[in-house]
């Protein structure tokens, strides 16, 4: 299995579980949020996420095999990952349109660091088209680099009910991570599965 540079932008409820399974598996995960108390913990192998089973004994692990560090830099974290996956909140308003803010903020300093041939995955619930219309412009701003020819962002097809246990989630195929190969060796990025 090859293993990849794993960014995974915000360590809430779905991102440090999905940063420890990726980490869990061999790929050299950084997490980064904008709470320093988060990073903290997960950088002393403590889980902030209280409510999911198995994530205290696994943040640990990955923490002291060396597979998953934290940090508030973003631009950081993302300049070494062939993989960036975030997962920042869109909220809804009172007008009812989403506040894109804190996920803006997040794109500006994912697209600072991104690298060539990267792949950027938004696993933050968005309107349908705000990925192509919204998302993709600020990165390409940001990194200079064009959708398709410089990085690649696929879809994540399918949003998790809120009734469904998030391990459901980690262990679900959700994403067809593809990146056209520049050559036939090389390689694919991870799926979390």
């Amino acid at each position: 299995m090859n293993r990849y540079r794993v960014a995974v932008v915000g360590l809430g409820k779905i991102g440090l579980p999905l940063a420890a399974h990726l980490a869990g598996r061999g790929h050299s995960v950084v997490g980064s949020d904008i709470r320093q108390d988060v990073v903290d913990s997960v950088n002393a192998g403590r889980s902030h996420v209280m409510d999911e089973a198995g994530l205290t004994d696994a943040v640990a692990a990955v923490v002291a095999s060396g597979h998953l560090t934290a940090t508030t830099d973003t631009t950081g974290a993302t300049s070494g990952a062939e993989v960036a996956i975030v997962i920042v909140p869109v909220v809804i308003g009172e007008d009812k349109q989403p506040d894109y803010r804190s996920l803006d903020i997040a794109l500006r300093a994912v697209g600072k660091g991104l690298q060539k041939d990267a792949t950027v995955i938004i696993e933050t619930t968005l309107p349908v088209g705000a990925t192509r219309r919204h998302v993709a412009p600020i990165l390409e701003a940001e990194s200079g680099l064009r959708l398709g020819s410089g990085f690649q962002m696929p879809r994540a097809p399918g949003e998790r009910p809120p009734s469904t246990p998030r391990h459901w989630t980690l262990r679900s195929p959700r994403w067809p991570i593809r990146r056209p190969r520049s050559s036939p060796s090389s390689p694919r990025p991870p799926t979390a599965t």
